[in-house]
This record gives C-alpha cells, sequence and structure tokens, in this order.
C-alpha cells in the first residue's frame, strides 16, 4: 500500500527537476516564431475540439470494478480487456471480471504495467515492483522477479513500464531510470544508454522508442527548459523543450509509434519524431499521462484533469477529437471492434462504443432540445429555442434579436432557406429574413393582415417562388413579405410541405398524406401510411418520393406506391425523419434506431444503427446530412460521424469456454472430449464470447451434432440437460452485435455413457441367457410334443397294424375260397392227379400264407416265392392258358430288400383273373418285373389281357365286384402308415397297341428302401 501510495503522488503531482548541466540550446529568432505559432495553432485546435466529444459511457458499475482508481488498460492477442486498479488486476471476458487481488495469488493488489509479449503471455508490474505472467488462467512470479527487486532496492524506484523489445529481453521503465532484462538467463542490467547532461534519455528501437534514463542524478530546481537525448545507435539527437516558468517537470513518461512517428511526451509537451529524428512540439492543456497508437494512423493522447484527445491525422494534428473533460486518463486501449476504451484515476473505466461518433453535449445550447435541423446551401444548422447555431470546423452562433423573433420562450425557430437577398427563417412566433451574415435581420410583414405571420416549413417550386405551411394554412413569402393563399380544406395540422420535380404540392399531416393542386385548389388524400402522421417528404436524387411516418415508410416511384419499409425487413412503422446523402444513400430516424438504406445493382439493402453501435439513444428524431457528415438528433443529445465511416460491426469476435459443468460440478474447460455416466447427463458450458460493443449482452448460435438446425441463445451459457446417452458434438459460435458470427466455432465431444442394462456385454448376456431359457423351454415342449406325437404315432401305427390284420385276415380267406373252388373243380371232373398236384401245391402254399401271416415285413424273396406258388396253382387251374415271366434287376438283393406281406399278389391275381381270363383269342402272359428306381423299389405288374376298359363292361354285366382289388387298395392305405413305408405308392396303367385297341394293363407298385 506504500508503494501504491507513493505512485499515486507521483502520477497525479508533478515534482522539481534538476537544472541542466550544460547551457540550453539558443533558439533562432525564426525558430522561436514558428514554435510559438505551432503551440498556438495547436491551442487553438484543442479549443475548437471541444464543440466535438467522443461519447464515453461509464461502464465501472456494470463491469463491478474494484476500485475507481484505475492505471493501465490492454487487450491481449486472444481478446481479453485487462485493466490494472487500485484493488487488483481485472480480466473483462464480455459477460464477467475476474478480479485478481489479495485473495488470489497478488498480496500487494495493484499494479501499474501490464504488457504482451510475442507468445501471447501477459506480464504485470506490481506496486512493490514483483513481475508477474499470467499463463493457463493462472498468475505466476517470473523466476527473475526478485532478483529484479533485490536490484532496486529503493522503495522510491517505482517501476510503471514494460517493453519487450528484441526477443528475449525485457525493458521496464522505473522513476529515475530503465532496466534490461535477460529472460533466459535472469540477468539484469542498466539501460544506461544517455550522458550526465540530458534529463530524459530515449533509445530509438525498430519498435519503437524506448526510456533509458530519466533524471539518474541531481534532484530538484526549477528550470524553464527540458533535455531530451534520443541515441539510434549511431546518432544522439538532442531536443531542447521550453516550458513557462514555475511549472514543475515530472519524471513520468509515455512512449508510442504510430504512422511512421515516434511520440513521446515531457510534462503536457508532445513531441513528433521521423526517422531521421526530426521532431516537432506540440503542448496540451495538461501532463500527459498516456499515448496509444489509433489502429487507423492516429493517436491518443491522455492527460491529467483534461480527458483524452485523439488526432485521427498524425501528420496534421488537427481538429482532435475530445473526451471525457475533467478526468484523468491514465490508459488507453482500442480493441480489435474499434471501440476504445479508457482508464482514469477519478472515475474507472470508461467505454466508447464508436471513436468516430461525436456528440455536443459540452457545447451551451446544443445540450438540451433542438428543433431546427438542416442542411442548406453548403451550411448545417441547429436551433435551440431562439439561437441558431452553424456547425462545420467550427460552430458559429448566430443571435437573433428579441424584436425580430419574440420572446425567448416562444421564439422557437423551426426551418431556414437560402434566398438571393440572404436567408429566410420561419418558427413558431414569426417569419423574418437575415442577409448571409445573419447581421442584419428583419420580420417579414404580412400584407394580408389575417395574423398568420409564422410557419413550421418551407418548400421551394421550380420556378423559384416561395411557400410555407403554418397549421392549415398555405403562405407564399416575397422579399419581406409574406401573402396567404389559402385556409386548406383539412382539420389536422400541418407538418410538413414539399414541391416534387413535376410541381405537385405534397402536404403532410397528423392524419395522412394530401396533394394539393394550385391552380384549382383541390386537396386529395393520398392512402399508403393508413392515416398515421406524416413526419417528412422527402425526394430522393431519383426522383422518387419518400414518405416517413409514425406509420411507415413510403416510396412513390410514379406508378406504385411501396411500404419501403416492410419490403426491407425494418422491423418498426414508426418514422420520425428522412435524408438522403451525397451518395445517394437514404437515411431514416425510427424509434430502434438508425436506419441506412442504400442500392445494391436493381436492389435495396438497409442496415439498422443502434446505441451499441456508438449512437446515443436507439431513438432517432432528426437527421441531416452535409457533404461528409451525417447528423443525428437523439433524446440523449446531439451526434455525428463521417458519411465515409461504416459503423456497421464487421469483426467476428473470438470465443473459448470459459466454464464446463457435469450435474454443478466443475470440470477442466481445456479439454475438448468427455465422457460421463448415465446419471451425469446434466450439462452447463460457459463461453467467453470477445465481443464488447453490446456491453454485457452475450449472444451464441449453437447446434448440437452436425447436420442439425442452429439455435441463437441470450447469454453465456448453455444448459443441456436430460441427454440420452448418446455421442454428442457441441458446436458454439459467438454472435457480435450486427449478427457476425465467430470465423472458428468451438467443439466440444462428449458422450454420455448408457446404463449398464443398456450395453453390449449386458445384452449379450442378457440375449444368451434368454436365448438358454427359450432354448430349455423349447426343447422342453418339443420333448413332450414329441412324445405326444410318439405315443400318438405308435397308437396309429398299431391301429395300421391291426387294420392289415384284418385285411389280410379278410384277403386270406378270399384265396382260399378260391383255391376250394379249383380243387372242387378237378374233383367234379375225376381229375385226381391234377387234383392231387394242385392240393399239394396249394397245401404248400396254405403254410406260407400261414407262416407269413404273423409277419407285416418279409424279404423280397420269400414274397416271391409265394407270388411263383400262387400264380402256378393259378396256370393248373386255368389249364395253363398263359404264360408267366419273373424278371428280378441285378442290383435287387432279394435277401435284404424288405416288402410288406402278401401286397402284390391282389394284383397278380386281379391281372390273372380280370385280365387275361377274358382273352379270347390269343394266350394270355403274365410278366412281373423287380427293379431299382432311385431310392425306391419297384415291381411292375404287367399282364396282356382286355383291359380295365373291357373288364369294367363286363363287371357291370355280370354284376361283379372284385373284392380283391378294393382289399388292395384298403391295404396299401394302412401300409403307408406303418414305418418305413409313408411314401408307398401305386400307379396304374392302360395299355394299347398300334391300332388304339386295349392290349392289358400295368401296375406299378413304389416300396421305400431303407
Amino acid at each position: 500500500m506504500y508503494r501504491a501510495t507513493v505512485y499515486k503522488v507521483f502520477f497525479t503531482f508533478s515534482v522539481l527537476r534538476p537544472c541542466p548541466a550544460h547551457k540550453p540550446v539558443i533558439c533562432t529568432p525564426v525558430m522561436k516564431l514558428r514554435r510559438y505559432m505551432t503551440l498556438c495553432v495547436l491551442g487553438l485546435v484543442c479549443l475548437a475540439a471541444r464543440a466535438q466529444e467522443i461519447r464515453f459511457v461509464n461502464v465501472s458499475n456494470a463491469l463491478s470494478v474494484p476500485s475507481p482508481e484505475c492505471y493501465n488498460i490492454m487487450q491481449d492477442s486472444r481478446g481479453y480487456i485487462w485493466f490494472s486498479t487500485g484493488a487488483g488486476l481485472c480480466r473483462y471476458n464480455g459477460h464477467s471480471l475476474q478480479v485478481f487481488d489479495g485473495n488470489n495469488g497478488l498480496p500487494e493488489s495493484t499494479t501499474y504495467a501490464l504488457k504482451e509479449d510475442a507468445h501471447g503471455i501477459v506480464w504485470a508490474l506490481t506496486s512493490r515492483n514483483r513481475i508477474l505472467c499470467f499463463k493457463d488462467d493462472r498468475l505466476y512470479e517470473a523466476p527473475f522477479s526478485k532478483a529484479y527487486v533485490d536490484f532496486l532496492d529503493n522503495d522510491f524506484a517505482i517501476s510503471y513500464r514494460l517493453d519487450f523489445v528484441a526477443p528475449h529481453y525485457l525493458y521496464i521503465t522505473a522513476r529515475r531510470s530503465s532496466y534490461r532484462i535477460d529472460m533466459r538467463n535472469g540477468r539484469i542490467v542498466q539501460a544506461d544508454e544517455g550522458n550526465e547532461s540530458s534529463d530524459f534519455h530515449f533509445i530509438k528501437t525498430e519498435s519503437g522508442l524506448v526510456p533509458a534514463t530519466i533524471w539518474k542524478k541531481r534532484l530538484p530546481s526549477r528550470s524553464r527548459y527540458s533535455t531530451i537525448a534520443i541515441y539510434d545507435g549511431r546518432h544522439t539527437k538532442y531536443v531542447t523543450i521550453s516550458k513557462n516558468t514555475g511549472h514543475y517537470s515530472h519524471w513520468r513518461t509515455e512512449v508510442c509509434r504510430t504512422a511512421g512517428y515516434d511520440f513521446f511526451c515531457c510534462d503536457n509537451i508532445l513531441v513528433r519524431l521521423d526517422d531521421n529524428l526530426n521532431y516537432t512540439l506540440y503542448t496540451l492543456p495538461e501532463r500527459i499521462l498516456a499515448l496509444h497508437p489509433d489502429r487507423d494512423k492516429g493517436l491518443w493522447v491522455g492527460t491529467y484533469k483534461k480527458g483524452v484527445f485523439h488526432y485521427p491525422d498524425v501528420h496534421t494534428m488537427e481538429r482532435p477529437a475530445h473526451g471525457l473533460a475533467g478526468l484523468s486518463v491514465s490508459g488507453i486501449c482500442q480493441d480489435r471492434e474499434n471501440a476504445v476504451w479508457c482508464s482514469t484515476l477519478d472515475k474507472g473505466i470508461f467505454f466508447a462504443s464508436n471513436k468516430n461518433i461525436l456528440g455536443y453535449d459540452d457545447v451551451p445550447g446544443l445540450d438540451g432540445s433542438v428543433e431546427l435541423f438542416k442542411y442548406e446551401a453548403g451550411k448545417f444548422f441547429v436551433s435551440s429555442g431562439n439561437t441558431l447555431f452553424e456547425i462545420g470546423r467550427r460552430i458559429t452562433r448566430h443571435k437573433i434579436t428579441k424584436e425580430v423573433a419574440g420572446q425567448p420562450s416562444s421564439a422557437t425557430l423551426l426551418d431556414i432557406i437560402r434566398t438571393p437577398e440572404g436567408w429566410h427563417l420561419c418558427g413558431y412566433a414569426s417569419n423574418f429574413t437575415a442577409d448571409a451574415r445573419f447581421g442584419s435581420q428583419r420580420l417579414s410583414k404580412d400584407i394580408t393582415a389575417h395574423n398568420t405571420n409564422h410557419s413550421y416549413q418551407f418548400a421551394r417550386r421550380a420556378n423559384g417562388e416561395l411557400y410555407s405551411i403554418a397549421y392549415t394554412v398555405l403562405l407564399k413569402h416575397y422579399k419581406n413579405h409574406t401573402f396567404r393563399i389559402e385556409e386548406l380544406p383539412i382539420t389536422s395540422p400541418t407538418r410538413t410541405i414539399l414541391f416534387d420535380h413535376r410541381d405537385t404540392c405534397w402536404i403532410g399531416t397528423d392524419i395522412g398524406l394530401f396533394r394539393y393542386n394550385l391552380k384549382n385548389r383541390a386537396m386529395t388524400k393520398v392512402h399508403p401510411t393508413g392515416g398515421a402522421a406524416v413526419t417528412k417528404i422527402m425526394e430522393d436524387s431519383r426522383k422518387r418520393l419518400w414518405v416517413s411516418s409514425k406509420g411507415g415508410l413510403y416510396v412513390f416511384t410514379g406508378t406504385d406506391t411501396l411500404n419501403a419499409g416492410r419490403l426491407l425487413g425494418i422491423p418498426t412503422d414508426v418514422f420520425y425523419d428522412i435524408t438522403e446523402d451525397r451518395h445517394q444513400t437514404v437515411w431514416a430516424g425510427t424509434n430502434i434506431g438508425l436506419v441506412k438504406i442504400w442500392r445494391q445493382g436493381t436492389r435495396y439493402r438497409s442496415h439498422i444503427y443502434r446505441s451499441y453501435d456508438g449512437l446515443p439513444s436507439n431513438a432517432v428524431f432528426k437527421i441531416a446530412a452535409d457533404e461528409n457528415t451525417l447528423y443525428l438528433y437523439t433524446p440523449e443529445g446531439m451526434a455525428s460521424f463521417p458519411l465515409r465511416q461504416d459503423l456497421y460491426n464487421t469483426v467476428p469476435p473470438n470465443i473459448y469456454v470459459g466454464s464446463i459443468l457435469c450435474n454443478g460440478q466443475p470440470l477442466d474447460p481445456s479439454g475438448t472430449g468427455f465422457t460421463f455416466p448415465h446419471d451425469k447427463n446434466s450439462i452447463t458450458v460457459g463461453f467467453d464470447a470477445l465481443s464488447f460493443k453490446d456491453m454485457g449482452h452475450t449472444r451464441l448460435l449453437y447446434r448440437i451434432k452436425s447436420g442439425g438446425r442452429y439455435q441463437q441463445t441470450e447469454g453465456h451459457e448453455i444448459l443441456l440437460d436430460n441427454l440420452a446417452p448418446d455421442t454428442y458434438e457441441l458446436e458454439v459460435y459467438a454472435l457480435n452485435n450486427d449478427n457476425i458470427k465467430s470465423v472458428r466455432p468451438v467443439l466440444i465431444r462428449f458422450e454420455i455413457r448408457k446404463p449398464f442394462w443398456l450395453t453390449v456385454p449386458f445384452l449379450a448376456g442378457s440375449l444368451l441367457v434368454s436365448a438358454a431359457a427359450v432354448l430349455l423351454i423349447f426343447k422342453a415342449v418339443v420333448k413332450r410334443i414329441r412324445k405326444k406325437e410318439e405315443a400318438k404315432t405308435h397308437t396309429a401305427k398299431l391301429m395300421a397294424e391291426y387294420r392289415l390284420s384284418a385285411l389280410q385276415a379278410q384277403m386270406n380267406p378270399h384265396f382260399i375260397f378260391n383255391a376250394i373252388n379249383s380243387i372242387q373243380s378237378y374233383v367234379l371232373r375225376k381229375d385226381e392227379k391234377q387234383a392231387y398236384d394242385y392240393l399239394a401245391k396249394f397245401g404248400k402254399l396254405i403254410r406260407m400264407v400261414l407262416n407269413n401271416s404273423e409277419q407285416k415285413i418279409l424279404s423280397l424273396r420269400r414274397e416271391l416265392e409265394l407270388l411263383q406258388l400262387y400264380v402256378q396253382l393259378e396256370q393248373l387251374r386255368f389249364d395253363n392258358s398263359f404264360v408267366f415271366a419273373l424278371h428280378i434287376a441285378e442290383d435287387v438283393d432279394v435277401d435284404d430288400v424288405q416288402v410288406p406281406t402278401m401286397l402284390v399278389q391282389p394284383y397278380v391275381e386281379n391281372a390273372i383273373w380280370h385280365g387275361i381270363m377274358n382273352l379270347e383269342d390269343k394266350k394270355g402272359i403274365l410278366t412281373l418285373n423287380v427293379s431299382v428306381e432311385e431310392t425306391d423299389l419297384k415291381i411292375t405288374v404287367e399282364d396282356n389281357g382286355v383291359g380295365r376298359m373291357t373288364t369294367s363292361r363286363l363287371k357291370r354285366d355280370a354284376e361283379y365286384r372284385s373284392v380283391g382289388m378294393q382289399l388292395s387298395e384298403k391295404r396299401l392305405t394302412a401300409i403307408n402308415q406303418l414305418k418305413d413305408f409313408e411314401n408307398a405308392r401305386l400307379s396304374v396303367t392302360d395299355l394299347f397297341d398300334g391300332d388304339g385297341r386295349a392290349s392289358g394293363t400295368r401296375v406299378e407298385i413304389y416300396i421305400p428302401l431303407y
């Protein structure tokens, strides 16, 4: 605190300086005259500059600045604003202030100097001469800081400036001298390049001047001169500054470089130095505390108790703008968006959104309401009451006498127009004329004696005739007379009048727009404004009529009437004023800002400037434009800016992640990829959006996952709540006050893990367990069904076997009955030998049938033996009337193949009885073929009998019914139900000869081979 108090004392008060050791440089009379004229001119310029004030706003309360005493301010390469105060070092990120003080690593709480090196590291000097650096969002004390403090070993050696002149070299300027530190090894030396005779010594480098020696020897005595030495590595240049007697020099100096010039200060003297070491001196009204190069090659100068001065052109150093009158400006910073920040020793931090917008609040008479606001005949006029101001390089106040204008309370001037004789003026109290210099003023005589000698606005016809409007009365003006034309047929007060290029008279009233015909004195109401009050009528350079009203902005193109406000997307219908500048740009004042309308190709474009662009207020009541400047009047006062200056903020803001919270718990904001469990799905991300025009109002443009829709939000935080398990990518842009987004977005990738019951291993395990359970259940059900089916199949098999046995039982008696009939026939014929042979074979057949009847299947050999015996019996019975042939294929194993018992016999019997026995003219042939076809045993029974059609006819005639065939078909059906014979099938084919006559029947039996 002791050092801070000492520094404040030396910052704000002057001290005695020593006398130079050598004689002062002798100046010739010409040199003295030139310097005197230069200082005088500069003084006049400074006084003139007071007419135009840079509009600063105190943002200390909005930023929560910890102390009104601020020493320095800067913006780092990332875009953060830094300033030092008496209660801590501060960093502003666009929405909040981070303060480094005794609570977080800065015991002395006071820093004087701020500087950023080429690597983006911010350095600071404290009130105790400690050297700090800011890295990784933390303040660290430099390794050589303690060595520097020990090197000074002087409580009065206050360090106040940092410079990085060459790589690895840090220059520190202190009260009596400067010091150079090699940051590689911490070596500290005194940067003494001067001599004993100079009061101040500077080293000229490529990046600018560096203070080297300041009063390194004696202490105070008064002198009228200060000697300054400038060393460029080869030569030393001396500058002698002459001061008023009794003015004390101060040890503190500032330097900067801009537009090819080096500047430094000595008390209130500003020295401009070119590359050839030629210098020019300029005097300011008070001691200089800060110098700052302007981005547009200008210069900012902060002074003690006299505010800040801005020189837009350092080549001429003319017409500086002024701001913060009465305050001590200790630091100046022009940020990336061309806004200007100033630190003061009195009231904290001030901010000017646009350095080119100048105000007139310090001009008496222009700090209140104004009425007349017009550019006329190359001059811009403003009135306040009965006072007329002519605004130009200087502000000229024209006095209007009471005899002409009436009492001040009722003598408000409303309009002015140029005439060959001088000027015509009008107001609420009178119409009067004045000469070109407003020296002679004369009241206009009302020759009609209708007491209408006042007007609201003038209008000139194409033929030069001058008219004006007063309430509902149209007036015509001559040199010094006023002539009443007529009472207009309207009940609402008139506000504005205009004659267009077609000599049509347009009158704006509180109830809308009217067109007046001077010839027949006919009034026609035009309806574009919808009955809203008309505020201004203007004809542009393209001969288009513009009408501003409280119901919208309209344009008459000759054939159409357009609502320009809505076509251009202007979100208001309240328009107070309109004008056109020399670049054919139309300007409109509204309740939401200043609207700029320009033509781009065949279309019109528009943009709205608001208070965050530097306007005093969003409500713009009056506007006017001269050759180079646009003037506007708002509830917060009058302002102006150059027409060439675009107020549009085209600078994309920088954006950084400031904080990340997961369910309220802070995370490291430097990370870009995070993984969270499923129950930590509320993510809050805070951003530093470094755009300061719209002070404290951060806007973000963001989307989640690529390809999604962008959303806009107010504020610096984005809350993502109740996120479902998934992988996310948050893409965020910052928006400046004119909706320009940052060049690069911030990308944050994070994953919300699924709960364990939704993970792949768990689902896979669950699936396997479920599948196993289903499989077990399925097996159990299948086993149960299989058992039921097996039981059912077993029952069906038993039933089939029983049916087959029953059918065999039915078939065997049928065969035996036929055989007994044959034996009976032999006995009746008394053919004992044949009867005996037949009976013997029949007995053998009966034994075979009885043996086979217990079996459902038997080998093919035994089946064929039975068939051969049966056929022999039938041949004996029918006297060998047919021939029997048996063919067995070589690939048929008669011992291995199994066939159902008595399967073929019924078909052989049927072939003999119904096919062969009905032959009359030929010998019968019965053929039995056994072969293998794919997976089946094929048994073919073929005869050359009469065929099935003849047999059917004979059966019908004889009313005969073949019981054996029917039994065979039923038996085949039963066989199909037996295991291994499910696919047994039968095919019957009728045979024909070449003439189409029946020649037999073929029966094919297919039995599966297993």
